[in-house]
This record gives structure tokens, C-alpha cells and sequence, in this order.
């Protein structure tokens, strides 16, 4: 069981299984993410020592969100701005999630500067765009499995990609793909 636990404006709130209840714009004062080991050995405890803000994306950070999608060679250029999320340290874009709200909700785009990775900011802004959800099912195509499982999603074959994403249906590389469909169900 994965338990984030956090303090917000000086109260403590926690999350089981990388589920925050966080609303854009909270301030977020320290940040903890205990991950129990297997083994019953002792959990294992990060802190991430400066503030951090997560909030709406606004027009003026198109740039800054474009260059940390590079980093990791995502391609966020079909999606508006007002779809991602930040995590801000000092007024740094320091990470980015995109929630996409189609004809399916998607968690998409998620990258984290790599000066603030394993920090759980990803996790973090996993958690804050499953907030935005309104259905019962987010799905997410991804190639990083056992991140998104830690955010409580399971890996699917039905439906298929093609089936989910237009873009997946016509694409020449479809049969040797290495994404994976993956889906966040509300309990």
C-alpha cells in the first residue's frame, strides 16, 4: 500500500495509493512519500525539501512545458495549454501532467525535470489530475507501467489502443509498439 502524506497550509492530509485530494493551487509546505518495502522491511521515506505549488497551466508557459516534454521526447503539441498541470518549485516549472477530457479522460504527458526526479512529483501530479476526473475510468498509454501502477492503475488489453485513440488506429508503427494501455478505475 502507497501512502502520500502531505501538509497543506499547515494541515495534514494523506492519500492512499498516490490518491491526493489536491485542487489546483494549493500550497503544498513539505511533501512525503512512504513507499513500505516488500519484505516488510522499513518504508522508505523521500522529502522534498523545497515548496512546491500544482496548478493550472496558464498561455505564458507553453514554452516552459514544451521544453520539459523534450526532454523526454513527448509531444505534447496537439494538446492546449490550459490542459496541463504544473509543479512549481520557486517559480520553476519543475514537472508537468497533461488531463485530457475527450471521449475518454487521459492522464498524458506526464515529465519531471530531471533535477527533481524520484521526488515524487510525478506521482503527485498523477494524483491531482485524477482529481479533475468526472467518470469511473482514466486511461493513460504509456510506456512507463510501473509508474502509473503506483498511482493505482492496472494495465488493460481491452479496449485496445486502436480502439481508444484514433492516432494509434492509422500509425505505421502500431504493430511493434511498446505502449501499453492502462486504466485508472474510481472505487
Amino acid at each position: 500500500m502507497r501512502r502520500i502524506v502531505f501538509l497543506v497550509e499547515g494541515r495534514l492530509k494523506a492519500g492512499i495509493n498516490g490518491f491526493v485530494f489536491i485542487i489546483g493551487g494549493w500550497y503544498l509546505q513539505h511533501l512525503f512519500i512512504e513507499n513500505p518495502s516488500p519484505q516488510g522491511q522499513d518504508s522508505e521515506i523521500m522529502h522534498l525539501t523545497q515548496d512546491i505549488t500544482v496548478c493550472q497551466a496558464a498561455a505564458g508557459d507553453r514554452a516552459a512545458i514544451d521544453s520539459l516534454l523534450s526532454t523526454y521526447f513527448l509531444d505534447g503539441q496537439d494538446l492546449d495549454t490550459g490542459d496541463f498541470l504544473l509543479a512549481r518549485v520557486d517559480d520553476k516549472i519543475v514537472g508537468t501532467v497533461a488531463f485530457v477530457r475527450d471521449y475518454i479522460e487521459e492522464v498524458h504527458s506526464v515529465a519531471v525535470h530531471p533535477s527533481f526526479r524520484n521526488k515524487g512529483i510525478g506521482a503527485l501530479l498523477v494524483s491531482s489530475a485524477l482529481n479533475l476526473s468526472l467518470g469511473s475510468e482514466v486511461y493513460a498509454r504509456t510506456t512507463a507501467t510501473s509508474f502509473f501502477r503506483k498511482s493505482g492503475f492496472i494495465e488493460v488489453t481491452s479496449p485496445s489502443r486502436e480502439e481508444l485513440w484514433d492516432d494509434c488506429a492509422c500509425c505505421e508503427y502500431l504493430e511493434n509498439c511498446s505502449q501499453h494501455v492502462m486504466v485508472w478505475r474510481r472505487e
